[in-house]
């Protein structure tokens, strides 16, 4: 027991040594991102990547809305077997349209997480390459901690690194 309270009693005391050395730092990723304009400027590039399947989606949908106008114009003088025909090819184009809907969205939101991936990936170069430099023990990110000294704030260094690069 005395030895268990001396160990808790010598690790107490020398946490405030150890903390005396340690040099820290903190970066606000959602100053960064935002003045990078990160959102928008992955939203420019994907919207670019994708205007060829987004006009293909829309031109046909505009080929159903078509369809269906003139099918339901025309219904009334079908046969069962010209309504089974058109119902089944409505039906087909539908089912084209959601799939083709759903690839987009799948394409493009991996495609998004590539992009984020990207710049999360030189974020952590340039606080990497600042830490060394600097002699930094940790960088923190500012959305972690509840209480922050502002002269810990390395945000302006690091967007200057990734500015250069």
């Amino acid at each position: 027991m005395k030895k268990t309270i001396l160990a808790v009693l010598l690790a107490v005391l020398t946490i405030p040594a150890f903390a005396s050395d340690l040099v820290l730092g903190f970066v606000d990723v959602n100053k960064i991102a935002t003045e990078l304009e990160v959102g928008p400027g992955i939203q420019k590039k994907l919207d670019a990547e994708f205007t060829d399947q987004q006009e293909s989606l829309k031109a046909k949908s505009k080929e159903f809305q078509k369809k269906e106008e003139k099918y339901k114009k025309d219904v009334e003088l079908m046969s069962d077997d010209e309504k089974a025909k058109a119902e089944l090819e409505l039906s087909n184009l539908y089912r084209e349209i959601i799939r083709a809907q759903n690839q987009l969205q799948e394409d493009a939101m991996a495609r998004s997480q590539e992009e984020h991936q990207k710049f999360a990936q030189k974020l952590e170069t340039a606080i990497n390459a600042l830490a060394k430099d600097k002699k930094y023990d940790a960088i923190l990110n500012a959305q972690a901690a509840l209480m922050l000294k502002p002269e810990l704030n390395v945000t302006d260094d690091v967007l200057a690194i990734l500015k250069k690069a």
